[in-house]
């Protein structure tokens, strides 16, 4: 009799789907359902990697593009030492679809259309988020290699808390850092300060092809860069921050 259904229904002229024989329930993947315009899926598609605080420290990387080159998918092209011009791409992408981001700000250069990531001063970062791959369905047109986030340093802990680093190299190298971070109550604030300085490498050795090109000199390197952050969260979630960076 079950067979006979759907050509009953046939000749009685109704819908065969209604007596149709339903089994288990057609499962569907989880949905993201959003009326913003970006929905957030619980598992991300896109490769990500992330720098912290204590990675910077344990790696002693001299700057930004020293950390970046050490991720795998990122390239990094330096015109000579340091505070050259310096140019880096993820997965084959050019520079200029590479954004960068300074705490949610974007930067870059009216000349080059790059973020001069050289000379940002790595003493005054807190951590950096790095995606690989286009995202330009969120950031726009620039994010088609993808995107690098870079966080400047702000308070943490309750009270205060002072810190401060020196260190010296070869070639007249030297470099320190100093600042007061704290929190109280729902307000908190980073001041810093930072300095280096090189006497650095001739950028630009002998060739055989162009001897008049040749200038014995090292190009040396001298920054001061000062950081300052702020922030209140309210007790309604909202967070007002602040920040000011100068190199």
């Amino acid at each position: 009799m079950r067979n006979s259904l759907p050509l009953a229904a046939v000749l009685l002229g109704l819908p065969s789907c209604v007596l149709a024989d339903h089994g288990d329930a057609l499962l569907l993947g989880q949905q993201v359902i959003t009326a913003s315009r970006t929905g957030h899926s619980p598992v991300s598609i896109a490769s990500g990697s992330l720098i912290t605080r204590d990675e910077i420290e344990r790696q002693q990387a001299g700057s930004v593009p020293e950390l970046l080159q050490r991720l795998a998918g990122v390239s990094v092209t330096s015109n000579g030492g340091r505070g050259k011009n310096t140019s880096v791409s993820i997965r084959g992408s050019s520079e200029k679809h590479v954004l960068v981001l300074i705490d949610g700000v974007r930067v870059g250069s009216a000349t080059t259309g790059s973020a001069a990531l050289q000379n940002i001063p790595i003493e005054q970062i807190e951590r950096i988020e790095i995606v690989r791959g286009p995202r330009s369905s969120l950031y726009g047109s620039e994010a088609m290699g993808g995107v690098i986030q870079i966080f400047t340093r702000r308070g943490g802990a309750e009270g205060f808390k002072p810190y401060f680093s020196v260190g010296a190299g070869s070639r007249s190298s030297y470099s320190g850092s100093a600042g007061v971070a704290g929190s109280h109550g729902n307000g908190w604030f980073n001041l810093g300060v930072a300095s280096e300085s090189t006497d650095g490498i001739n950028a630009r050795a002998y060739s055989s092809n162009e001897p008049k090109a040749f200038e014995p000199d090292a190009d040396g390197y001298r920054e001061l860069s000062a950081q300052l952050r702020a922030g209140y969260r309210f007790d309604n979630g909202l967070e007002l921050d602040g920040s000011w960076l100068q190199s």
